[in-house]
């Protein structure tokens, strides 16, 4: 039985009678760090050296690739260098991946620790049983609460925190059995999560097929012979755009001289209501854009988006003005693929809002968000729910007003396309925050075709996608069961029900005590002591 010392934790009733518990310190010979240096922002080409970020170490699998690149010479140092083996760990990150480790594998390049990364060396416990550990619940709720830092920003965890992690001790042989059996688990698992993986790879380019044949006049081929006689030209639809923006405009500056009259009755208190303005004239398209894009039927027209709807972008409300509860901001933040998310919304004070009515977003409303548009997870574009109005528009975000001569199940089908996406990434500006303008919005070329096909293309394209996202919300769901899976199976590793125990192992108590003695007589290293400064 583990001694009064090395009692197993609550959730565990009982460890095998052959365990101990100890902490990190007890089994780690050395813990090694990097250097903080300023690097070129890239990673090494062939005979450069490198610096891993800590999203080398990040995601499971060692990434060499994920690296700086260091033209200094000077601080290159060999014995800093990752070799195959290494066991590395994530000092510094957000609360969810700070102490992250992985055993770093197929090492091709130079890359050497950076400060944020450690690397510790075991040499009397396995390293891959210390590395799953360190995976499971409970080893990931030890380094949390070591952790220090803002709770929303970074956090760190010392090198004595990191000794201090508590963790069960096996004999030797059974935690090399453990291992196996767990990694033996864990291959059928990422067989299964490979498989789903590519299930969803296969969704993506079945939604854009679709997507494609949709917008290239395919998808409602039939359809259009079936009722030529009965549509609208898309000039015609036009023109019937034309007027609606017209007097959509007229309403509108109605409505702000009505609102300038009552703001000056009130003795021009609060903000004075801002005019209504007139879109920017766009560039023609040439023949030579005609000739870029796809091949669409001859019924159909090619025009601006900004000629198609009506765009417009928000306001810069300040955040001291902020309250507590009133009308919800909506900011780039706020918008997900697919739809919009109020987990960490902001507010505007009700009584503040005279002046920025024609700010207010609508039910049916389709809104973008400039600053980085695109995602890992898709486009930040999202159609505006009952339950999302009302809400007001922010800086950096654009709106495309509900119009009833575009269907917006056409429009949203439309700027999903992969051609959209090419279009936002190639005129982007900014590093850091990625951001595309209005004007460059307002400029993609789309197709258009008649009101009614409009209309039976965001028909099928409803029921298409709607299919296709119930399936990719299966798939989401199959993997994380996957991931609950892993943890279990490592609860039970960690609680000794994983493999049987082998009355001829060495007990972890010899283990431990023989740790102990090796390191007692380990001959003692020296720290250097730093020169005091001599006073100027």
């Amino acid at each position: 039985m583990a001694t009064s010392g090395s009692q197993p934790p609550e959730c565990v009733s009982q460890w095998p009678k052959t365990w101990e518990v100890a902490v990190l310190g007890q089994v780690i010979s050395a813990i090694e760090a990097g250097k903080s240096f300023k690097c070129l922002e890239r990673p090494p080409e062939e005979g450069e050296i490198g610096v891993a970020k800590v999203s080398a170490v990040t995601w499971g699998e060692y990434q060499e690739s994920e690296s700086k690149t260091c033209l200094d010479p000077s601080r290159v140092q060999n014995n800093l260098f990752i070799q195959e083996g290494d066991f590395l760990f994530s000092r510094s990150n957000t609360i969810d991946l700070v102490g992250a480790c992985v055993i770093a594998k197929a090492v091709s390049r130079n890359v050497m620790l950076s400060d944020k990364i450690l690397r510790l060396t075991f040499t009397w416990v396995s390293p891959k049983f210390v590395l799953f550990y360190l995976r499971s619940v409970a080893g990931r709720r030890q380094i949390e609460l070591l952790s220090t830092g803002n709770q929303q920003s970074m956090r760190n965890i010392g090198q004595e925190r990191i000794r201090a992690i508590r963790l069960p001790i096996p004999p030797l042989a059974e935690q090399r059995r453990i291992v196996a059996k767990i990694e033996e688990l864990f291959s059928e698992l990422d067989k299964g999560v490979e498989s789903l993986k590519t299930a969803r790879a296969q969704l993506k380019t079945y939604r854009q097929s679709l997507l494609k044949a949709a917008f290239e006049g395919r998808l409602t081929e039939q359809w259009r012979r079936d009722n030529a006689d009965k549509l609208e030209t898309a000039d015609q639809l036009l023109e019937r755009i034309r007027e609606e923006r017209e007097a959509c405009y007229q309403q509108q500056l109605g409505e702000w001289r009505a609102a300038v009259a009552e703001w000056e009755v009130n003795g021009k208190s609060g903000k004075k209501p801002r005019k209504p303005r007139l879109p920017k004239k766009l560039p023609n398209i040439s023949n030579e854009d005609i000739r870029n894009l796809p091949h669409i039927p001859y019924e159909w027209k090619y025009l601006r988006l900004g000629t198609l709807i009506h765009t417009d972008v928000g306001y810069a409300f300040k955040s001291s003005s902020f309250s507590e509860s009133g009308v919800r901001l909506l900011r780039g933040d706020n918008i997900a693929p697919g739809r919009l998310r109020w987990d960490n919304a902001k507010y505007w004070p009700e009584k503040r809002l005279s002046g920025y009515e024609s700010l207010l977003v609508h039910e049916g409303d389709v809104v973008l968000a400039m600053d980085r548009p695109i995602i890992s997870s898709g486009l930040k574009l999202a159609v505006v729910r009952p339950e999302d109005s009302p809400c007001l528009l922010v800086q950096r975000v654009a709106r495309f007003r509900k119009s009833t001569s575009v269907d917006m199940r056409f429009l949203t089908g439309a700027l999903s396309q992969k051609r959209f996406a090419v279009h936002c990434l190639g005129n982007q500006t900014g590093t850091q925050l990625p951001h595309i303008s209005e004007s460059q919005i307002r400029e993609f070329i789309i197709p258009v075709c008649s009101a009614e096909e409009q209309a039976e293309i965001g028909q099928v394209l409803d029921e298409e996608l709607s299919k296709i996202e119930h399936l990719e919300h299966l798939i989401l769901s199959s993997i994380e069961k996957i991931e609950y899976l892993r943890q279990s199976i490592l609860k039970r590793a960690f609680e000794g029900n994983l493999v049987p125990q082998d009355p001829n192992d060495e007990p972890a108590s010899a283990l431990l005590e023989r740790i102990r003695q090796e390191q007692a007589d380990a001959p003692k290293i020296k720290r250097r002591t730093r020169k005091a400064r001599t006073p100027a």
